[in-house]
Formats: C-alpha cells, structure tokens, sequence
C-alpha cells in the first residue's frame, strides 16, 4: 500500500498535508521543470502542459482501450484567453461554449486505476470502471518517471461526487509512452475569429515558455499587446 507522501509528494504537499509544504512543493516543481526539459526532444508539449499547468481545465471526455488511454481537456489558459480576447471584441461567446481541447495520449499502457487517499495518507485503489467518468476537474499532475520508453504519473481530480472522504479523484498511470495533442488553433479561430490571430500566436509564444493564465492575466496579457477596443464605435484598434 503505497502513501501519497512519498507516491506524490508535490499532490501531498499541495492537497493533503495538514500544512501546506511550500518549500517541499516548489521543490517537487523545480524538479519536475528540470524532468521535462530533459525529456523536450520526444515530449515537447510537456513543458507547457505539464506540471500542474493545466490546473483547473476540465475534463470533456476521454476514450479507453486495454492498452491506451486519451484524457480530452479544456485548456484553461486558452479558454481564458478566448474570453479575455471575447470581452474586449464584443463577441457574444457563452462561457461553456468556449472550449479549447488538448489530449493527452496514453499508448502502451500498463497501468490505469482510480483510487482515493484516506486519512492516513495511504492510496487505495477503487473500482476505475465506477469511478473513472466522476473525474470532473484537473488539479495536479506528479511524475514518477519520465524517459523515451516510460511516463509514470498521478494525476489529481475534483470529482463529480464525493469519493469515500473527499471529492479528491487520484489517477495513476503507467504506461510506455505520452503524447499531447493540441487543439488549440482550430478552437480559436472558430471562438474568436481569424482577424485576431497576431494575438493568437503571441499567447502560444508564451504558452511554449512555461506560462499560464487566468482570465485577468489574459486580459492584462492582451492589453500589454496593444489590443484595445473601441467601446464607442464597436471597432477594434491596435496601436
């Protein structure tokens, strides 16, 4: 029976010890910075969606196989970034119907179960094929291992209901290879049009450095580009 503390140490330290652990969290995270960029030649993606950066995207679907498994979630920076660029333009885009899809593909799979963490800090699996659908909302990844012929994961979820003590969700992956699967472009230019692309391919720039946004940091983001629109007239100017 393995325990959360030292399984995941970074979901620990963030989600289930009595006190949150800064110190060991942003140790765990500039570990897993250091992971990723070694690995950016045949995982390139995973340093601009990994590490937790898409903490509080939601899950939209996903597909299982008895050796893969595609996770499908809305990209939380680009669909705060849709809005953001949405308010300033005008254009009358629900909150729901702004969704900016990235997959992250699990092939070669050894290992995919559900499981919960109890009091004591000790994983305990549950029944995947129950508990699998309730995995409602992204909160944190943990790698285990990361090279070209295995990824070793946790991922924690906000689940759907509550899930034995909490409504914490934990997935654990083991599998020989990821792939992440960006979306991205085609969910902008149907959300926000194609006039807006300079803008468009500005964030991703940033997206490819490590960042993430929240809907403020996206509109502050937008303004320091000079993305200005013109109340008045409806018009949008760029200085």
């Amino acid at each position: 029976m393995k325990d959360i503390k030292y399984a995941y140490p970074k979901i620990d330290a963030l989600y289930f010890s009595n006190l949150l652990h800064e110190d060991l969290s942003k140790q765990a995270w500039d570990e897993t910075e250091h992971l990723l960029q070694a690995n950016r030649e045949h995982l390139p993606e995973g340093y601009y969606y990994l590490n937790s950066r898409l903490h509080d995207s939601w899950v939209i679907g996903y597909d299982r196989t008895p050796t893969s498994f595609t996770l499908r979630l809305n990209d939380i920076s680009a669909h705060c970034f849709c809005e953001a660029v949405n308010a300033l333009t005008g254009r009358n885009v629900t909150h729901r119907q702004t969704v900016c899809p990235v997959e992250l593909v699990f092939t070669g799979v050894r290992q995919l179960r559900t499981c919960h963490v109890n009091r004591n800090g000790k994983i305990l699996p549950l029944n995947t094929e129950r508990w699998l659908p309730e995995a409602k909302e992204f909160l944190c990844d943990d790698i285990r291992v990361l090279n070209k012929r295995e990824i070793s994961l946790g991922i924690l979820f906000w689940a759907r209901r509550v899930v034995k003590e909490s409504k914490r969700l934990l997935l654990e992956i083991d599998a020989e290879r990821l792939q992440i699967v960006e979306m991205t472009r085609n969910a902008f230019s149907a959300i926000c049009d194609d006039e807006n692309w300079e803008f468009f391919e500005r964030f991703m720039e940033q997206r490819q450095k490590g960042m993430t946004f929240d809907y403020s940091a996206a509109l502050d983001f937008l303004k320091s580009s000079c993305f200005f629109r013109n109340v008045d007239t409806g018009q949008q100017a760029m200085q």
